[in-house]
């Protein structure tokens, strides 16, 4: 699909605004991959000048938070300005607000310098590529809208009330006036676990889905997969609401009950 939609378009641009590090290496080939030609700005002025002129229709913005993200998307937003499919690349993440700040503001994508590059890579063409699809559709096959993701689903409907707000977005779980932020490998999981609440989820969805290892074999992945189920308990377990709720379904995987 996204090779037959390259083959029919003029190539998308980027816009993307960075702090004195320069372009992350890893984002930027998950946009190559997708198809798109970035486009490098190194302030607030210069980006805002960008979408005003040669780049307004750029199809997706990076911007980092050490750059000025946040202060540039809320000008954006007073200035009435169509936004783009965003991505927020955090390389210190030491703000714990900024991802609900970015969340607010519509941010799709949270990245951390922390994250693996492989992971970075991943994720950018994932988003890139959804973008692409948004924008153009075969002639012989009828547009559609895909969904909108729920950043903050309301978990529900369990003998044990689920009394928190998971965003699935930052991969924040917020718990009263309290929040636990996960890694992008324990939010995939928790995910995963929380939609199918009550159901089991197999090693073998965990290993392609929340480790982004389809290709593993089980034992491997089960080796890699039970440090991140330790983490996440231990996060997990610190607020009565959320202990205790990950089971190990033996043979089968684990639940969220």
């Amino acid at each position: 699909m996204i090779n037959y939609l390259r083959n029919r378009m003029v190539k998308q641009e980027v816009v993307y605004l960075s702090s004195g590090e320069g372009v992350d290496s890893a984002i930027a080939k998950g946009l190559n991959e997708a198809g798109f030609e970035l486009y490098h700005t190194r302030g607030i002025r210069e980006t805002l000048h960008a979408f005003g002129n040669g780049h307004k229709n750029a199809a997706i913005l990076v911007a980092e938070l050490q750059a000025g993200a946040l202060p540039l998307l809320t000008l954006l937003k007073e200035q009435g300005s169509a936004l783009p499919t965003i991505l927020l690349f955090d390389r210190d993440g030491r703000n714990i607000h900024a991802p609900i700040q970015a969340l607010q503001l519509g941010v799709r994508e949270y990245l951390l310098a922390s994250d693996a590059p492989v992971q970075r890579e991943i994720r950018t063409r994932v988003l890139a590529e959804n973008a692409t699809r948004k924008m153009y559709v075969p002639e012989s096959t009828p547009a559609t809208v895909e969904p909108e993701p729920e950043p903050m689903a309301e978990a529900t409907d369990t003998n044990k009330p689920l009394n928190f707000a998971w965003d699935s977005v930052a991969h924040i779980i917020h718990v009263g006036n309290d929040f636990v932020r996960l890694s992008p490998i324990e939010g995939r999981m928790f995910n995963m676990l929380v939609i199918n609440h009550r159901v089991a989820v197999s090693m073998k969805d965990l290993i392609a889905k929340a480790l982004l290892k389809p290709n593993m074999s089980t034992d491997q992945g089960i080796k890699l997969l039970r440090p991140h189920v330790v983490r996440l308990r231990n996060k997990l377990d610190s607020y009565p609401a959320l202990a205790h709720r990950i089971v190990n379904m033996r043979g089968n995987g684990y639940m969220f009950v």
